[in-house]
């Protein structure tokens, strides 16, 4: 009786069903394999589900609740009021995370300081509007890029309810920049994926003022060109160093100030709430869970944790320039391609990951799950697929 009730179900034609099942089109099967057909449907039911719990906790928590939204906006106008009345806005005494406050940099401030004299009401409705324009770009980015046809309606699904609403909707009620910073990066890698050079550097050199270590993403350019490029490139970070010059002569202690608060933010420590899922914290994490076992404190040291990300940095960046940079010109799907590795091995190794940082990763990995053959074996390819889109929209949610 059950297997007839889900044969119904699967074979049902409403128009809701058919977009949010088309995502899972994407896993290839025979129509002989009921087993892989079933685990499509599971894979939807458990989605669904996702979408349903989060809804259910935005809604109670978020419009219901007693949540304060726009955070992390309200921390960005309360260090421009700082800047206004020539206060330092960095200083913080231990213990730190009771004081939290913005990591934008001091020159940033003192552009954007006089945003300060609005009333809070006022300036969030800008940035709503910033906001707006910021998921406008990202969808374009997304639907630009990536021939993604078999979820061209469920991306905004995916956008907005996955990674327990981290991405979307949570990513932008807490006025995190994040949205506007990739919203541009997005904007950049188009121009990237088109051959436009100048622009996307300009565009990087911009997020890169606001956050430094964004000049990361000037990997994927050598990376596609080759080092050829590098003419494009240094200019701009030539010029990101002048500014910071500039800003630390023109106020050295609230520089310093500054960097000491990143390099609080960035400590590895197994308490501290800002370091994010980069490779190195699991690096950390391991080591301090190995500890325990044996019932001993193990954790890296700052100096070994920055050797190991350094390290396997260059070592992982080189080995994929020499395995994927062609010396030829590269048509517009192998650019695709070798542009996809690219972003993922960025964040791979980005600093400070955390879930406002996978606006750029969502079509990506479908992307690249998609395009890679995994077996031979159809079935075998299949059901790789379906773990990945599994771990992916479900099982990543609940670590978020």
């Amino acid at each position: 009786m059950l297997s007839y009730v889900i044969k119904k179900f699967v074979a049902s034609e409403s128009v809701f069903f058919m977009n949010i099942k088309s995502m899972f089109n994407l896993i290839e099967y025979d129509r002989k394999n009921s087993l892989l057909k079933y685990l499509n449907f599971i894979l939807l039911i458990l989605f669904l589900w996702v979408i349903f719990v989060n809804t259910s906790y935005y809604i109670e928590k978020i419009i219901f609740g007693e949540h304060e939204n726009f955070y992390d906006l309200k921390l960005i106008y309360n260090s421009l009021n700082d800047a206004l009345e020539g206060r330092n806005t960095y200083k913080i005494f231990p213990p730190y995370f009771d004081q939290p406050t913005t990591s934008i940099p001091p020159y940033i401030i003192n552009i954007i300081k006089n945003f300060g004299y609005l009333e809070f009401s006022s300036f969030t409705k800008i940035f709503i509007f910033l906001e707006v324009i910021a998921i406008f770009f990202l969808f374009f980015y997304s639907y630009k890029m990536f021939p993604l046809k078999e979820i061209k309606f469920s991306y905004p699904f995916i956008y907005f309810y996955s990674f327990n609403f981290s991405l979307g909707l949570a990513g932008t009620i807490v006025g995190n920049i994040a949205v506007l910073l990739y919203s541009i990066v997005g904007i950049a890698l188009v121009s990237l994926y088109k051959e436009k050079i100048l622009i996307f550097s300009i565009l990087i050199f911009i997020v890169s003022c606001f956050k430094f270590y964004l000049l990361i993403f000037f990997f994927l350019p050598i990376l596609i060109y080759g080092f050829k490029i590098i003419k494009y490139i240094v200019p701009f970070l030539i010029l990101i160093c002048f500014v910071n010059l500039l800003s630390y002569i023109d106020n050295p202690n609230l520089y310093q100030s500054w960097i000491e608060l990143l390099q609080i933010q960035v400590s590895r420590s197994p308490d501290n709430p800002w370091v994010g899922s980069d490779i190195t914290q699991s690096f950390a994490s391991l080591i301090n869970i190995f500890g325990k076992y044996f019932d001993i404190y193990l954790y890296p040291s700052a100096v070994i944790s920055n050797l190991f990300w350094s390290i396997l940095t260059i070592t992982s960046f080189l080995s994929i320039f020499f395995i994927y940079h062609k010396k030829r010109k590269l048509n517009e799907n192998e650019r695709l391609k070798i542009l996809s590795v690219g972003i993922i091995t960025i964040f791979l190794f980005y600093p400070r990951v955390l879930s406002f940082d996978l606006f750029l990763v969502v079509p990506v990995y479908y992307f690249l799950v998609k395009e890679i053959q995994f077996s031979n074996k159809k079935n075998i390819n299949s059901l790789t697929k379906f773990f990945l889109f599994l771990f992916f929209l479900c099982v990543l949610d609940f670590i978020f």
